[in-house]
């Protein structure tokens, strides 16, 4: 499993007195290798635990966040994936 991460350049604010710094995150992606047909299910796994997260701290409910995350995460390859 590769996973590609970062932080942007941060920027400030400044708030009263003191000047606060915030950083922005960067989207990653993740490459599973060797996990046969498992590799969807491992998605969206790791993707429903996180979106439920976020939805958890903003105080919002999905009623069909398995439906979506099987949708749009599947065991298919793309054509760039196919060919390389």
């Amino acid at each position: 499993m590769s996973r590609k991460a970062g932080n942007a350049l941060a920027h400030t604010m400044a708030s009263g007195d003191a000047v606060m710094e915030k950083k922005k995150e960067k989207a990653f992606r993740l490459r599973f290798i060797l996990v046969e047909d498992r590799g969807a299910d491992i998605a969206r796994n790791l993707a429903r635990r996180e979106i439920e997260k976020v939805l958890a701290k903003y105080g919002a409910v999905s009623d069909n966040l398995d439906e979506i995350l099987s949708k749009h995460i599947t065991g298919e390859m793309r054509n760039e994936q196919k060919e390389g």
